[in-house]
């Protein structure tokens, strides 16, 4: 039974160890561990969300950037005025 103590006091001492190399530890590890789902592609989890969010925000900086080209900026800076003003009544 003081095996297992110790074991797991040592292992605990481990992991709440503050020394200038655990952050980097921390750091590689982690890179480590998207490059492996990079490389085998096995989180498709991940990836569909990433693909959704991207593509989504992709398409609204997209409209964004058309819309406000088509506006010019004085008819912008009237817009944001008036959203300024409706924000401010709430």
């Amino acid at each position: 039974m003081s095996e297992k103590s110790s074991d797991t006091q040592q292992k605990f001492r481990t992991l709440t160890e503050l020394k200038p190399s655990t952050a980097k530890e921390y750091q590689d590890a982690i890179i480590k561990r998207v490059d492996y789902f990079a490389k085998t592609g096995t989180s498709t989890f991940n990836n569909t969300i990433e693909n959704t969010i991207v593509k989504g925000a992709n398409l609204f900086l997209n409209a964004k950037d058309k819309i406000d080209a088509m506006l010019g900026d004085e008819v912008m800076d009237k817009v944001h005025n008036a959203i300024e003003k409706i924000l401010l009544l709430f």
